[in-house]
């Protein structure tokens, strides 16, 4: 797959979804692919770069990211920066965090686990399994955040799940308030009553040190090394 080094991403939308999280939308200068779960490597300023993993589906009409700019930094600012319509240089697609990289064909079914922003390329495989490849092996989901008033994309999970049958959406808080009636504690917490065999492709994406509890956990609980597929960042 071709990586392009003087890529011009158009800015068509930018939106808060949650108090520190940003939903970008952009549209490429020339007509490209990318597989579900890669990442563009922005140019910040000169010899500066920050990496945001893709949100949308290959097949989607834009590219989108989900990049949280709680952390004030280079990073951060240009993105809080950005305005419709600017112009953003970056280099891309690039990762091997990808369906097509880890044999996908021969799983059983599908384990995704995200933290915070490492929903991100989840999200992406996703869309592509269920709204692109019409996948109908089990798809299980589980993202966790830290606070429920902080939440985004419940309600697009929760419409995939009515929609389609094979797939299971779990939202895990770990720092719930009084009226959330849903998980708590963190994700790992509750892998392990999902039937999940020796066959399962397991994908993780967040923080180092939530994707390598996650991962322990996985480890202890049966699941191989070789199933488990990771993304870390921070």
């Amino acid at each position: 797959m071709q990586i392009y080094r003087d890529l011009n991403l158009k800015v068509i939308s930018k939106e808060f979804i949650s108090s520190n999280v940003i939903f970008l939308r952009v549209e490429p200068d020339r007509l490209l692919r990318y597989e579900a779960g890669q990442y563009f490597s922005f140019s910040i300023e000169p010899k500066v770069n920050r990496s945001y993993s893709v949100a949308s589906a290959p097949g989607d009409e834009f590219i989108e990211f989900l990049i949280d700019v709680t952390n004030p930094g280079k990073g951060a600012d240009f993105v809080r920066g950005l305005n419709e319509n600017d112009s953003i240089v970056c280099i891309g697609p690039l990762g091997f965090f990808t369906l097509s990289k880890t044999n996908h064909e021969n799983a059983s079914q599908f384990l995704l686990v995200g933290t915070g922003t490492g929903i991100a390329p989840l999200r992406s495989m996703i869309r592509e399994l269920l709204i692109y490849k019409q996948e109908t092996r089990k798809i299980i989901l589980y993202f966790g955040l830290r606070y429920g008033e902080d939440m985004y994309l419940y309600d697009e999970f929760v419409e995939l799940q009515k929609k389609f049958p094979n797939f299971l959406f779990n939202m895990v808080i770990s720092r719930p308030s009084d009226n959330w009636r849903g998980l708590t504690g963190y994700c790992q917490h509750h892998i392990g009553s999902d039937g999940i065999d020796l066959n399962t492709n397991v994908y993780i994406c967040g923080s180092t040190k939530n994707v390598n509890s996650i991962k322990e956990h996985l480890i202890n609980i049966g699941c191989p090394k070789a199933k488990i597929f990771e993304e870390k960042y921070g």
